[in-house]
Parts: C-alpha cells; sequence; structure tokens
C-alpha cells in the first residue's frame, strides 16, 4: 500500500463510505474512494492505524489529495471486498455474501490487516457452509492457513466419501493439503497432535529429500566457445555467451526475437544493451541451472546417443525447450526419458506431477506407464506441495476407477462356452492429455477374490485361479499387470504333474485359456482409463 495521485474519474463507495466527514479516504485497487472516520479504521485495524498515522503525519503534496483535500491511502483488494470487510467494522448491517469464494476473499483480507473482530465474525461465516460444502471449508481454510477449520471441516468429511467432480479451490490448494487430507482421512481423524494440512510434517519433509543427484544424471553443463556474438541472460542473471546462427537454426522463436531485436536497437539512433565482452544481451525466460543444458543441446544435437538425465531436470528443460520451440531439443530429451525410465514409483510420481503441472501431455503418459494400484500407496513427494490438488485427485480417480474395473472383470467366473482360442489383442494406447475428470462419480471397488461358481474341485486349478484374481486386486506400486501374466506353456507343465487330465478335460483347459485372457482385458482396461485423463 502506498499513497498515491487521484484518479480522472472520481467515484465514491456507497453509504455509508461516502460521507464528506470521513478523515481518511482510502483507493481500492478498481480506483473506488472510501471516505472513512479515522477513529474507526484505527480501533478495527493495528495495521491501519500504523497507515492512518504515517498519511496523517506527513505533509500532502498535490498528488496525494483527492478532491476533498484529504490524506489517501491506496490498497491493492477491489472495492468488491473492501466494502464488505469495513461494513464489519463499521456500525451497520452485516454483509451478504453470495459464494464461500467471497467469504475466503473478505477473510482473507480481514486477516492480512489484523482486524480481530472482522476474523472472527468471517470465520464463524466460513464454518457456516460445512453442512453444504465441507471440501470447499477445508479447501477455503488450508488457503488461509486456518488450521483449527481445516480439521473441523476434515472431521465432517470422515463420514462422507471425497466426490470426483472437485471445487473449484483445488486449482488453488496443493497437492500437498491435499494428500494431507487423505492421510487424516484414511486414519478416521486419528492423526498426531502436531499434525497440519497446510506444511508437511518434519518427518515427510525429511523422508523424502531428494538425494544427491548422481554425476551421470546431472544436466549437460554449457561450454563456452569462441567468437561468441550475443549473450543470452536467464532470469536468474547468468549470462550465456552464445551465437546468433546456432540459435536462430534451434529456434523459430528466437529467431523472430532477435530480428526484431537488433531492428529496434539499430545504429546509429540507439545502442545494444550489452553484457559481458560488450556482446548484446537478449532476455530468457528461464534460470541458469535449466537455460545452460537447454542451450547446450542445441550446439549437439548431431549425437545420436543419449545419457540418463535427472527427472525433474529432463520436465524443466522440456518446458524451456517448448517455449521457443527448440523440436530438436525436445526430442532429444524425450529419448532420454524414453531410454532411462524412473528409477522408483515415487519418481514417477514426482514426473507426472511435476509433468502435468507444466502443460507436458507426452511425460505425463510416459509416468502413467510406472503409475499402477492404489495412488495412496506411493506415499508423500515434495513436488505435491507446488502441484493443484485437481492434478492429483484426477488421478487419484482414475486409479480407483482402474482398480474396480479390474476387480469386477476378475470377479467374472470362467465360462467355457465363451472362451476365444486365441486371446484378443490389447487395444492400442491413445495420446493422454491432463484436462479435467470424467463426471462418472468412482463405483465400489469389489472383493479382493469372488470364487467362480463354475465348479473347480482340482484344489492345485483352483488355487492357481484365486492367486491371479488376488495379484490383480492387489496391484500396487512397483507391480505391472504385465509382470503377473501367467506363462500357458508353464501351467500345462504343472497340470500335467498334477494328473489332473480325464474325461472333463475340457473345463479344465477353458479355466486355463480363460486366465490368459483375463489379463489383455485387464490391460486393456487400464490403458482404457489412463485414456480417460483427457
Amino acid at each position: 500500500m502506498s499513497t498515491g495521485g487521484s484518479t480522472s474519474t472520481v467515484c465514491y463507495a456507497q453509504p455509508p463510505f461516502n460521507n464528506p466527514a470521513g478523515e481518511i479516504v482510502l483507493r481500492s485497487r478498481d480506483g473506488v474512494l472510501f471516505r472513512l472516520r479515522k477513529d474507526i479504521l484505527i480501533e478495527a485495524s493495528p495495521v491501519f492505524a500504523e497507515l492512518v498515522s504515517q498519511a496523517l503525519s506527513e505533509p500532502l503534496a498535490a498528488p496525494d489529495k483527492n478532491e476533498d483535500g484529504k490524506p489517501t491511502i491506496d490498497v491493492p483488494e477491489s472495492s468488491d471486498i473492501f466494502d464488505p470487510l469495513l461494513r464489519l467494522c463499521y456500525p451497520t448491517a452485516d454483509p451478504i455474501f453470495a459464494d464461500i469464494k467471497d467469504v475466503r476473499l473478505v477473510l482473507c483480507a480481514a486477516l492480512k490487516y489484523q482486524m480481530e473482530e472482522a476474523t472472527s465474525v468471517m470465520k464463524r461465516k466460513l464454518l457456516s457452509y460445512l453442512g453444504d460444502q465441507p471440501l470447499r471449508v477445508w479447501a477455503a481454510a488450508c488457503l488461509l492457513h486456518l488450521e483449527e477449520e481445516s480439521r473441523e471441516a476434515a472431521t465432517t468429511l470422515l463420514s462422507q466419501e471425497i466426490p470426483a467432480s472437485t471445487p473449484p479451490e483445488f486449482d488453488e490448494v496443493s497437492t500437498g493439503d491435499y494428500f494431507r487430507l487423505n492421510q487424516f482421512h484414511r486414519a478416521g481423524g486419528k492423526v498426531a497432535e502436531n499434525f497440519k494440512f497446510s506444511e508437511p510434517s518434519l518427518e515427510s519433509a525429511t523422508a523424502t529429500a531428494p538425494p544427491k543427484e548422481p554425476a551421470r544424471e546431472r544436466p549437460i553443463p554449457y561450454q563456452s566457445r569462441p567468437y561468441a556474438d550475443i549473450v543470452c541472460r536467464s532470469s536468474d542473471g547468468v549470462d550465456f555467451a552464445t551465437h546468433r546462427i546456432i540459435l536462430a537454426m534451434s529456434s523459430p522463436v528466437l529467431s523472430d526475437q532477435m530480428a526484431s531485436f537488433f531492428a529496434t536497437y539499430s545504429p546509429p539512433h540507439t545502442s545494444l544493451p550489452s553484457g559481458s565482452r560488450g556482446l548484446p544481451v537478449i532476455m530468457m525466460d528461464a534460470k541458469a541451472a535449466i537455460l545452460g543444458p537447454v542451450l547446450e543441446l542445441c550446439y549437439i544435437l548431431g549425437y545420436t546417443t543419449t545419457r540418463p538425465l535427472n527427472l525433474r531436470v529432463a520436465i524443466s528443460m522440456t518446458s524451456c525447450a517448448q517455449r521457443y520451440k527448440m523440436q530438436n531439443v525436445c526430442a532429444y530429451i524425450q529419448r532420454c526419458t524414453n531410454w532411462h525410465p524412473p528409477s522408483s514409483s515415487r519418481d514417477a510420481l514426482s514426473g507426472y506431477l511435476l509433468a502435468s503441472r507444466k502443460g507436458l501431455a507426452e511425460i505425463a503418459k510416459e509416468m502413467l506407464r510406472h503409475l499402477r494400484g492404489d495412488l495412496f500407496e506411493y506415499g508423500y513427494v515434495l513436488e505435491m506441495e507446488k502441484t493443484p490438488a485437481s492434478v492429483y485427485h484426477r488421478l487419484m480417480i482414475n486409479r480407483r476407477q482402474s482398480l474396480a474395473a479390474m476387480s469386477r472383470l476378475a470377479a467374472v467366473p470362467p465360462s467355457p462356452s465363451s472362451i476365444r482360442s486365441t486371446p484378443p489383442p490389447p487395444k492400442p494406447e491413445r495420446p493422454v492429455s491432463v484436462g479435467q475428470p470424467s463426471p462418472e462419480r468412482p463405483k465400489a471397488i469389489a472383493p479382493p477374490f469372488t470364487p467362480p461358481p463354475t465348479q473347480i474341485d482340482d484344489p492345485w486349478l483352483h488355487s492357481l485361479w484365486q492367486s491371479v484374481v488376488q495379484g490383480l486386486t492387489a496391484l500396487g506400486p512397483g507391480k505391472r499387470i504385465h509382470d503377473l501374466v501367467p506363462g500357458l506353456q508353464q501351467m500345462f507343465r504343472e497340470s500335467l504333474q498334477h494328473k489332473i487330465w480325464c474325461k472333463r478335460c475340457g473345463p479344465f483347459v477353458s479355466t486355463i485359456l480363460e486366465i490368459h485372457e483375463l489379463h489383455w482385458k485387464a490391460r486393456s482396461s487400464v490403458v482404457d482409463f489412463d485414456n480417460k485423463l483427457s
């Protein structure tokens, strides 16, 4: 907030904030003037008490006066926020709010200006939505770091299932907050006394701290080369001396930017901004740790070999290269990530969250192949704190629906009349893009195993069927459906060892083939659900 000049068109707030008797004027972000009694403002807010004191003690220059000649204080909030906030301080009727978002914004301002009474009123107003919208109340409380209200809303949610559709606040709440809500939900509210929704526990942060990066996974360092004729300056102020021809060949965006740059700074009318070595400078929207390796790749793209890249760095490099349309650089990084998959399930989850946040659908699709089963079992990763909860929620619902589909599929009993002699090929995978979730509400997951009603007398075959079904329904982190595909030849060998062939051999053979087909159906089902993340 700072004092500033008056607007060209004077617009006063609604009564009682247009009273000329007011000794101080607040000007909102949208230019509305609030004529206020200084004593009320001072009593309501210690922050404004200091600002009013400062405004009244300093001599008024012409630009600091409004048409009333009163000191004016600029505030960054809009009039839609300040009008109801001030009504909570004045002896007038309390404001009426149309939506929980309006409550959150006004409560945020009350907390900022340390308005104790207004804060208390708005907290009660927020909690009044618990009956109808407990998830939105929880999200709003998390955004404002109100732990007491967050816990009260989370406790209300214990008796409810978190819906497939999410409130708009999930685009602002972090995945970390949402992960902790799931922790609270799964523990039935019985969490540690120091548990907080708006920040990770010390144990989680320590356990998931990234290990020291192996030398072989470090990004390619930038190598200075002779006869450089331009400097690329990173967003954090590091200069990279490069060559215009290399940049122009690698990036049409930089080619156009340099053409415009030199047209603007054409001597003798203007002089070029210069950096290190006196070379002209162009500003680039990337930090040095990412920009350096990207520029280096512009020089070495003739190489056909790949090297392992830290997944986080590779995704950030891809995001930078895509902004400047460096297609060859993107292709090289993509080959690195394809040939050097994530080293663990948690790395895959981190990669998915980061790629989704940056809008890199192809990398997100690649990470999906390494994420199976109950998403919560992968645990906490640091990337959650920077990713909107909507991204994690869509993936969680997708995985829940996928597991439910596999459970329903696995519960289907063997039916000899429906057996095909050859298993159907899997459906081709389609491109995955991350967007709005499917409106379908997740269905309840079937029990882990339902014995087939077709009578199987042989204990070995019955045990084989049971183990396959349980393996599919308990598919978790680090496991792939492909790894569970039974070997038909091995099964036939075991069946001979157990001497199961007799006059009724047909049903037994059909059962074995049904198991094999089950895996193809399950794999196709998972791929279908992956493709719904669009």
